[in-house]
């Protein structure tokens, strides 16, 4: 059991994030998005082992994929508790890479 109670479903971390998955296979399939990606990475800090950290700091968010709509690459995260963690990882991958992410509640 996680810590929030999230229960592992097909693979993915919570039953929330299953179903938005399916939600998106769909919608490539009706060719509305295209080029779906799960568990995205975006380095925010790299490794410094001088410094002490041998791992680079790592958003990974849950989906990212093209709008053809808006005309524009969508970073999801399917949220059903936002922790302080996420917090400063939102604000970090916005002001170094200019990305936004669209919360899927």
């Amino acid at each position: 059991m996680s810590k929030y109670h999230a229960v592992r479903t097909n693979g993915f971390a919570s039953k929330a994030e299953d179903r938005r998955n399916s939600e998106l296979v769909l919608l490539e399939r009706a060719n509305v998005i295209k080029n779906l990606v799960r568990q995205p990475r975006y380095v925010l800090l790299p490794a410094w082992p001088e410094g002490g950290y041998k791992c680079p700091l790592v958003y990974v968010g849950d989906f990212e994929y093209y709008d053809k709509a808006a005309d524009k690459v969508i970073l999801e995260d399917v949220k059903g508790i936002i922790t302080p963690v996420y917090k400063i990882k939102k604000r970090l991958l916005e002001q170094l890479h200019g990305i936004k992410i669209t919360e899927v509640r």
